[in-house]
């Protein structure tokens, strides 16, 4: 707040005040609005992380349901039979894992409690089981691999290479798509700089 003087026309002297407008507390960049944008953008990160991997899981399970359903148990025996019958179910396992995980986070996203500004650890130590769990099944289809000899020719046993093979490669084109963005962001920002 200031005072001024005005002179008038007939040579009386007014005082004004002004008064500056103090930003509201929605104007104001505080930390209020940079932890929620935070909270957001880590919600998003793990909402479309499990989004991402509902679609794989699924397309999966239907697949394995669909071969498994068409293999011969005859002709298609041992480790290979069994990670095919076994697959549906972990797989279908994960699906519904997926599934909850996606609503859990969009539910504790929407809570005004501080605590869920992050997942809580108990989240992250039982999304960290699910982790080991996928690794441990993708290595236990290595293994059935190496005993194919009883489903040679077998749709089983193409769809478990492809699906060996994707896991392995799929990991290697995230981290060569991040690298590659990260680079061209850096590209980008020395361009600019340059300008």
């Amino acid at each position: 707040m200031s005072d001024e003087n005005t002179t008038l026309l007939g040579g009386e002297v007014r005082i004004t005040t002004i008064v500056q407008e103090q930003p509201q507390a929605e104007q104001q960049p505080g930390q209020t609005r940079d932890d929620h944008s935070l909270r957001d953008a880590t919600y998003l990160l793990f909402i479309s992380i499990s989004a991402s991997l509902f679609g794989i899981h699924l397309i999966w399970m239907i697949c394995f349901f669909v071969v498994f359903a068409s293999t011969n148990p005859a002709t298609c025996t041992g480790t290979l039979y069994t990670f095919g019958n076994v697959a549906r179910w972990f797989l279908l396992v994960f699906v519904i894992w997926d599934t909850i995980s996606i609503f859990v986070m969009k539910w504790w996203k929407n809570q005004p409690d501080p605590a869920y500004d992050s997942p809580p650890a108990c989240y992250r130590f039982v999304s960290g089981i699910y982790m080991a769990a996928l690794i441990g099944f993708w290595i236990y289809a290595i293994a059935a691999l190496f005993e194919r000899d009883g489903c040679t020719g077998q749709t089983l046993t193409s769809a478990l290479w492809v699906w060996v093979i994707m896991y392995a490669i799929l990991p290697c084109c995230i981290c060569c798509f991040l690298c590659c963005g990260g680079c061209i962001m850096v590209g980008g920002a020395f361009l600019a700089s340059k300008v």
